[in-house]
């Protein structure tokens, strides 16, 4: 079952478009069935995550991403080309797209997933919980490396490393055959400019489902879950309307307003020039600024 309405297509055709990031993954928990709900999401320009459409399955194989895909692809009008795909580790979801999208500009992996599978992966090490700090802080550094000369150097290092010590050589072997063939996924070095690491508006989106809309309780009908999401969508337009018309409001943007204001009621002596302090360049942007 796949659910989208024309506000979500409208808001594909405008979020969606190349370089634009697009995450897709798939929640349970939300009925007795065990059909998972999958969905995919964009990004505005608020920032925050905006469901494009939704699918019921019981199923998540590349089939049925393959199917749902189309659906969307079909609804859209036209494939979504050249996006930023977010997923998880699973394959289903990056083959299915390049089937019937086609080649993503990016695909990339969660960075909150891929950390979760390595500290999974850290009870293969056998060694005490110094040694599994000293080889997670290791991975962990290597993936926020920013230089793919170094990045390079430093994975052969690693995996070399790990696979000589009989402690991690587990671990190490692990590592090599799913993380290092692959590093243009997973490393900052190969998404500098991209500004995407994680999906975290996704799974926010699921958590305010499941626990706000249903009240943390897996309810036992569909047709339940089904209004659940429904009602999700129709707070999230509503939201989405009070932002567009009144502009969207933060902690930050609220400070900046408060500290204006404040600054709008000092006097003349209360004010203090600073010109005579400041540097070259600050006197000359202010030249510029008075001309």
């Amino acid at each position: 079952m796949i659910i989208a309405t024309d506000a979500q297509l409208i808001g594909a055709k405008q979020f969606c478009g190349p370089m634009k990031e697009i995450c897709m993954d798939s929640t349970h928990g939300m009925n007795t069935y065990e059909f998972q709900l999958m969905t995919l999401l964009a990004i505005d320009k608020h920032g925050e995550g905006f469901p494009v459409p939704f699918c019921y399955s019981n199923s998540v194989d590349e089939r049925t991403m393959t199917v749902f895909l189309e659906v969307v692809r079909d609804a859209l009008g036209q494939p979504l080309r050249d996006v930023v795909l977010m997923t998880d580790d699973a394959e289903v979801y990056s083959n299915a797209w390049k089937c019937v999208m086609g080649e993503p500009a990016f695909r990339l992996l969660c960075t909150w997933h891929v950390d979760r599978a390595w500290r999974r992966n850290l009870n293969k090490i056998k060694g005490d919980m110094q040694l599994k700090s000293s080889v997670y802080k290791t991975a962990r550094a290597l993936l926020e490396l920013t230089s793919k000369d170094q990045f390079a150097d430093k994975l052969k290092e690693f995996v070399s490393a790990a696979k000589e010590d009989i402690r991690t050589a587990e671990f190490g072997a692990c590592f090599e055959r799913d993380y290092a063939p692959r590093p243009e996924v997973w490393a900052y070095c190969h998404r500098l400019g991209l500004k995407v690491h994680h999906n975290m508006h996704l799974e926010a989106m699921h958590r305010v489902l499941k626990h706000v809309h249903l009240q943390g309780q897996k309810v036992r009908r569909l047709d339940k879950s089904i209004h659940a999401l429904l009602k999700f969508l129709r707070d999230k337009m509503s939201d989405r309307l009070l932002k567009i018309h009144k502009g969207k409001w933060s902690r930050h943007t609220g400070g900046i307003r408060k500290r204006h204001q404040a600054s709008l009621a000092l006097g003349q002596t209360d004010v203090i020039a600073l010109r005579k302090t400041l540097c070259t360049q600050c006197k000359a942007l202010i030249r510029m600024c008075t001309q």
